[in-house]
C-alpha cells in the first residue's frame, strides 16, 4: 500500500511534506488509514491520506506523547479545521460532551478523543524503529496501550462475542491464530521489553 503512495507522489508538487521527497514517505510523517463501515451491505470504503500540517510532520526531538496529542487534535477534519488551533481547544474541553446537536456532530472535527456513541475505533501505530513499533487504542473518548497478549481480554468489552460471526473467534478459528502470530512478530518493542523484564 506504501508503494502504491510512493508511485502517485514522484511529482513532488503533489508531495505536501517539506524537506521530503516521495522516496522516504512515510518516513518522520503521520498519515490516516479510515475505513468507513456505515454500509450495510457491500465492501468498506476505504481512505488513506496525510493528516493536516498542525499534526502531520512528526519533530525531530518530540516527546512521547506528541504521538497521542496528534491523533487527539484530528483523524478526520472538518471543513473549518484551519491550523487546527480551534480544533485543539475543542478537543480538551467538555464542549463537545454537552453540545451534540446530530447536525454539529455530523460537521465536527473528528480526533482519537471523539467517543461517536461508541462508533469510533482507533489504532494508532507509533513506528520509532524497526525494533519500537507500539499500537494504541482509542475507544469511547478512552485510551491504552494495545499489548498482543491482551487482545482476547480487551476486544470482549468492545465487541458482541455472541454474535454468530464473532462467537469462538479467539479458541476456534486458525485465522486469529496466524494473525495473532503475525501481531506478535510486528509489534516489537525491545526497549518496553528490556524495562519489564528489569521489574519482575
Amino acid at each position: 500500500m506504501i508503494e502504491k503512495l510512493r508511485s502517485q507522489l514522484k511529482d513532488k508538487k503533489t508531495y505536501p511534506l517539506k524537506g521530503q521527497g516521495s522516496s522516504q514517505y512515510p518516513h518522520r510523517s503521520r498519515f490516516i488509514t479510515m475505513i468507513d463501515r456505515r454500509k450495510k451491505e457491500g465492501k468498506d470504503d476505504t481512505y488513506m491520506y496525510c493528516a493536516p500540517g498542525d499534526c502531520r510532520d512528526i519533530p525531530s526531538n518530540y516527546v512521547p506523547e506528541w504521538f497521542v496529542s496528534a491523533s487527539k487534535s484530528t483523524l478526520l477534519p472538518d471543513l473549518e479545521y484551519g491550523d487546527g488551533q480551534n480544533a485543539l481547544k475543542d478537543a480538551n474541553s467538555d464542549k463537545a460532551k454537552t453540545d451534540e446537536t446530530k447536525e454539529k456532530l455530523e460537521k465536527a472535527n473528528i480526533g482519537s478523543g471523539f467517543h461517536a456513541k461508541g462508533g469510533l475505533l482507533t489504532f494508532s501505530f507509533q513506528c520509532k524503529a524497526a525494533d519500537q513499533i507500539k499500537c494504541f487504542l482509542f475507544y469511547n473518548g478512552q485510551v491504552i496501550r494495545l499489548f498482543p497478549d491482551e487482545i482476547e481480554d480487551v476486544f470482549p468489552q468492545i465487541f458482541n462475542m455472541e454474535h454468530p460471526r464473532n462467537k469462538g473467534y479467539f479458541t476456534n478459528n486458525k485465522h486469529f491464530k496466524s494473525t495473532m502470530a503475525n501481531i506478535e512478530g510486528k509489534l516489537i518493542d525491545k526497549r518496553f521489553n528490556a524495562f519489564k523484564g528489569s521489574c519482575e
